[in-house]
């Protein structure tokens, strides 16, 4: 399996969708739907190799956070 190498703008990219994620989460949004959308968003993204260690914990910090049972 040939993997293609990840370029800094895809990886800033992935990163803006991120922070849109934490951004909704953090609105006071209601909508079970989309809170738990974006909570497996970034629970998918937390686990890509590209990440930066503070960018990961980051993530990982709003994961814990808002990670509630729905």
């Amino acid at each position: 399996m040939i993997t293609k190498a990840i370029t800094a703008d895809e990886i800033n990219r992935h990163y803006k969708a991120c922070l849109d994620s934490i951004a909704v989460l953090m609105s006071g949004e209601t909508n079970r739907e989309i809170l738990t959308r974006n909570i497996e968003h970034l629970n998918i993204m937390s686990n890509k190799s590209f990440w930066t260690e503070d960018r990961r914990i980051k993530i990982n910090e709003v994961i814990t956070t808002y990670n509630l049972p729905f």
